[in-house]
């Protein structure tokens, strides 16, 4: 499988404090977790994924992948050691191939997601 995209050095941050165009949520639609990294954005929500890439020099252009729980079939973890600066999440989605995340240290920031990718695939 090719990795079709990659977020690098996210770090959890609140939900409720989202800089998200209006919109892009749908009633009923609640977010797990979410991770904010220099400016990229990263959802687990009840319905998907999203990862919102700002572009640019002042951020305005964005692009938004949105990755339906449907179509996630398997994912990938690995914590961070003493000399590794994040952990790292696979997610392996049909026909596209792997989303590749990477989250800050300490290893306890990647439970949230681990946690959000449980919700969503084994229940």
């Amino acid at each position: 499988m090719q990795e079709f995209k990659s977020a690098l050095g996210l770090a959890p941050v609140d939900p409720q404090s989202r800089s998200v165009r209006a919109g892009v949520f749908v009633d009923g639609e609640m977010i797990y977790c979410a991770y904010k990294g220099t400016r990229d954005l990263l959802f687990f929500t009840t319905r998907r994924i999203l990862l919102i890439d700002k572009q640019g020099i002042t951020g305005k252009k964005q692009e938004y992948l949105s990755i339906p729980i449907s179509r996630i079939q398997a994912f990938s973890y690995e914590t961070a050691g003493t000399i590794d600066l994040d952990s790292e999440i696979k997610i392996y989605v049909s026909v596209l191939g792997a989303l590749k995340i990477r989250i800050l240290r300490p290893t306890s920031q990647i439970e949230p997601a681990i946690a959000a990718l449980n919700t969503m695939l084994l229940s």
